[in-house]
């Protein structure tokens, strides 16, 4: 059988209790057994606040607590929807699910061209090269001052998803 530790044979660090613990099971299930005793004492320490981010500005009513292993695939899952619902603008529009300031997940809603050569028929190469300057100039504009609404239902659907519904 198993013959009780000595006094040096165990880490200085374990408790007394622990340390008998350790000494009378397995080196893999006293691991599985003080993993487990870490994680109900540190419950808080696997949770984390992911927030969602629209082009840079944080939505507060999208924001939930999630386990930081789980944050991935419910940014991505969030993000995605939000790409699906939020219409298409004049500029890129980028969503991103965040922990503090690092970005677990994202996705970016494609902006809407407009034809702005279409009045010109053939003629000179500098004057459609005019027009689309023209426009990039105006849509880095509207992207620098632009604010991105987020229709009503976009925000239901979303909330239905972080309540585990489809």
């Amino acid at each position: 059988g198993r013959h009780p530790p000595t006094r040096n044979s165990s880490p200085s660090h374990l408790t007394p209790r622990r340390s008998l613990l350790v000494a009378h099971c397995s080196p893999l299930t006293a691991f599985r057994l003080l993993s487990l005793l870490a994680m109900t004492l540190t419950p808080h320490l696997s949770k984390v606040r992911l927030d969602i981010l629209i082009n840079g500005e944080p939505a507060p009513p999208l924001a939930c607590i999630v386990h930081r292993d789980a944050s991935h695939s419910v940014g991505k899952g969030m993000t995605r929807k939000l790409r699906e619902l939020i219409p298409r603008q004049q500029f890129k529009v980028p969503i991103q699910a965040a922990i503090g300031q690092k970005v677990v997940a994202s996705s970016v809603i494609s902006p809407m061209r407009k034809d702005v050569l279409a009045k010109c028929y053939g003629g000179d190469i500098t004057r459609k090269k005019k027009l689309l300057q023209k426009q990039a100039k105006g849509k880095k504009r509207m992207k620098a001052i632009g604010k991105v609404n987020v229709p009503q239902e976009a925000f239901m659907a979303v909330l239905k998803l972080k309540d585990g519904g489809n």
